[in-house]
């Protein structure tokens, strides 16, 4: 069967073209509402478990809407440094590269990171894996990075390009240099906070890469995009595995866009506070991101879950 048969969109064109344009104001009414209502739940629903089911549905919706429904791969950073080459000579281009971002960056100044923790597609299937496939001892936590890189690797091999190999593996060998440092992680649990500061290491690359025009499919774009891409569908499997070794990996330590939008999230006018007696329930974080009040670092990499017990502008909720 012809793999391209089973990621046709329903959607091939824009629903709502923008003067007649590729660009697609659906979409953009669809995020708009999605993320309205995340941060309407987020911030002013004090049931927990209600929190919770509204956030399963806005990330069903999403991964739907992206996934199934339109032919839009959601790049963000990616597709906002074209928008930047194009600003002049094509400025309705550029207004379709950037119009999401412009969104989604504006919802996170005034919520924070909500981006990550109600609508990203690939974060909601890490959640999926960590839940359904939970990997709970060091021992077998190793093994599976183990096997989880060799086979990796294996397929990387087996799928390699006739040339041009780096530039055209980028998202795959990305999934597997998240192997490695996962595995440092649980090699020195009390240096996390360290190595958690590798995200930006990984952003200045992708930044670097993106601006030198290598352009190259994220791990998910094979979902959104209606594009098979060997190495975006390798890097996504290797990620989806490693999540259930530790949950969100790829959001904690090496995702560019996540990183980008904590770093921007830190401005937001709404900020909350995860109180202690919600921070873990027996020996199972409650956070998703891993939040410690003995890592500083993690307490910037909070994607508004609301699994935890929080505060509100000094205010309990």
């Amino acid at each position: 069967m012809n793999l391209f048969l089973l990621l046709r969109k329903i959607v091939n064109t824009p629903l709502m073209p923008v003067q007649g344009t590729w660009i697609d104001a659906a979409v953009f009414v669809i995020i708009f509402a999605v993320l309205s209502v995340a941060a309407g739940v987020c911030f002013f629903v004090r049931s927990p478990k209600l929190r919770q089911n509204m956030r399963i549905i806005t990330r069903v919706v999403s991964l739907g809407v992206f996934a199934v429904m339109f032919f839009r791969c959601i790049c963000l950073l990616k597709t906002s440094v074209v928008g930047v080459t194009q600003i002049g000579w094509d400025d309705v281009s550029a207004f379709g590269n950037f119009f999401l971002f412009i969104l989604i960056g504006s919802f996170v100044l005034v919520a924070g990171n909500i981006y990550c923790g109600w609508m990203c597609p690939l974060g909601f299937l890490q959640e999926i894996s960590s839940r359904l496939f939970p990997v709970k001892t060091n021992r077998l936590r190793f093994l599976s990075l183990g096997i989880i890189f060799i086979l990796g690797s294996v397929l990387l091999f087996l799928f390699r390009p006739a040339n041009d190999f780096f530039t055209e593996n980028i998202i795959a060998l990305w999934a597997l240099a998240l192997v490695i440092v996962v595995t440092v992680v649980l090699l020195n649990p009390a240096r996390e906070y360290v190595i958690l500061k590798t995200k930006y290491a990984f952003l200045v690359l992708y930044v670097l890469l993106t601006g030198a025009g290598v352009w190259f499919s994220e791990a998910w774009c094979w979902l959104t995009g209606n594009d098979i891409d060997y190495s975006s569908i390798i890097g996504f499997f290797v990620i989806f595995l490693v999540s259930a070794v530790i949950p969100l990996a790829w959001c904690r330590y090496v995702c560019p866009t996540g990183t980008f939008l904590f770093l921007l999230g830190r401005k937001s006018l709404l900020k909350i506070k995860a109180t202690d007696h919600g921070a873990e329930i027996g020996n199972t974080p409650r956070c998703l991101m891993g939040e410690s009040s003995r890592v500083p670092e993690s307490r910037l990499m909070c994607i508004r879950c609301g699994t935890c017990a929080y505060e509100l502008n000094d205010k309990k909720i």
